[in-house]
């Protein structure tokens, strides 16, 4: 468990480490979420718990619900990839 929560931290860090270089964006913004959480079609299953865990816990902080999806969508801003996938090779 320690492992899966060090991991999401890891991926929520780069992703404050990569955002705060570009123009300002943000997960939420006015209480909507801005970004999206991106893992490949057959994670493994802390890969899965890690991108659960984190849209748990950015709905509890701010009240949005960022989608986990498999693809990223046209249109969101920001994406948040957890773990390894064809968009991160």
């Amino acid at each position: 468990m320690k492992h899966v929560l060090l991991a999401a931290a890891m991926c929520v860090f780069s992703v404050f480490a990569a955002q705060a270089l570009a123009a300002e964006q943000f997960l939420v913004k006015d209480g909507r979420a801005q970004a999206e959480i991106i893992i490949a079609e057959n994670p493994p299953r802390t890969v899965r718990l890690a991108a659960h865990e984190l849209q748990n816990y950015v709905e509890k902080i701010s009240g949005a619900r960022l989608p986990i999806a498999t693809q990223p969508s046209d249109g969101v801003p920001v994406r948040v990839y957890v773990g390894r996938s064809p968009h991160t090779d």
